[in-house]
């Protein structure tokens, strides 16, 4: 019985996609991943946009009644899921009536909430995959550049995450009597160092000085 209605929703979705048009595609099951195919839910594309037929008794739903949920694709849902406070929209529609219907219903109610929500999501995705990119360069920079221990090991060291912003944390060992941390959130990098001698605290805030000074003239 599961199983039949694991084909009729799949059919229901072949339908809807049709009758949508305009870049919609209905999305196989075996192109999902494998905690998603459970054949009960029917899914359709169109570029980041994503809408989930989700029929069964799972969500209370009345009978006959789907709910027809935005999402968006997914590489970017886990980002949404944590990052993103805004609901995706969605729709109940009774999955009996026929696929025109139901498409109308879609264009009608949900797809102008889902075409902006896409966007934003997509806009917020992009900016945040620059911003890592930015971290993962500069941290390459500053490993390359922090050079070796006594022992020939890479003096910075990747050390735990901290904070809510995404970045990299490294830990600074060049010899027993030098330590530090550095945390790299894009091209922004705070510089902890401890047991500096004089001299050697004067040199580095000299060098700051002048390259600030060449930098902005």
């Amino acid at each position: 019985m599961e199983n039949e209605k694991g084909l009729a929703i799949q059919q229901l979705t072949r339908e809807v996609a049709a009758a949508l048009g305009n870049g919609w595609q209905y999305v196989a099951q075996s192109s999902l991943p494998l905690a998603r195919r459970d054949g009960r839910d029917g899914w359709l594309q169109n570029g980041d946009m994503r809408i989930v037929i989700a029929a069964d008794g799972r969500f209370n739903a009345k009978p006959g009644n789907g709910r027809f949920l935005g999402c968006v694709a997914l590489e970017m849902q886990d980002f949404a899921n944590g990052r993103h406070h805004e609901s995706a929209p969605e729709i109940n529609v009774n999955i009996f009536r026929p696929a025109a219907t139901i498409a109308n219903e879609i264009k009608r109610r949900l797809l102008p909430e889902l075409t902006p929500y896409a966007a934003k999501i997509r806009e917020a995705f992009d900016k945040q995959a620059a911003h890592d990119a930015k971290t993962v360069a500069a941290s390459k920079l500053l490993i390359a550049s922090a050079g070796k221990d006594k022992r020939g090991n890479d003096a910075l060291q990747p050390n735990s995450r901290t904070g809510h912003e995404p970045c990299e944390v490294f830990r600074y060992y060049p010899d027993s009597e030098l330590y530090g941390d550095v945390q790299v959130t894009g091209e922004s990098i705070k510089l902890e160092i401890r047991s500096l001698r004089p001299d050697e605290a004067a040199y580095i805030l000299a060098y700051l000085a002048t390259a600030r000074k060449a930098v902005t003239e």
